[in-house]
């Protein structure tokens, strides 16, 4: 199992890091998703604004949060990445290959190869079964 979400949790707080672009393209889908699916929840419970404003500061934050760190995995200031069309941009501009300032560039959370030198089991529940 990955360590990748403890890692990410980890930076939440922070303001520091780097994010590449599928992890951007997550959170803020991610983002988006909670704070309309969280926002129509609070209009149809027909709960107070506070609520609303409560899912609206979070969400909002995770937004800031990731596109923060997604400007500096292309080396830049991270307040430059609220400049209104940065956003946008920033899900398909490449970030830098190595490290920069903002440290050391984000690992692949996903391992894309697959050992082919392990044995297959015969049986999931019995891998020590003999064979006939």
């Amino acid at each position: 199992m990955s360590d990748h979400p403890n890692r990410e949790l980890e930076h939440f707080p922070l303001l520091s890091g780097r994010m590449d672009r599928g992890q951007y393209w997550a959170s803020t889908i991610g983002s988006l998703f909670g704070l309309v699916f969280f926002g129509e929840l609070t209009e149809r419970m027909r709960l107070g604004g506070w609520v609303l404003l409560f899912f609206a500061l979070t969400f909002g934050y995770a937004l800031f949060w990731g596109t923060f760190r997604r400007a500096h995995d292309l080396g830049w200031w991270g307040i430059t990445g609220i400049i209104p069309p940065m956003p946008l941009l920033l899900l398909f501009i490449p970030g830098n290959e190595g490290a920069n300032a903002y440290g050391p560039p984000p690992d692949d959370v996903v391992s894309t190869e697959i050992p082919v030198d392990q044995p297959i089991p015969l049986d999931v529940n019995e891998p020590n079964r003999p064979k006939d």
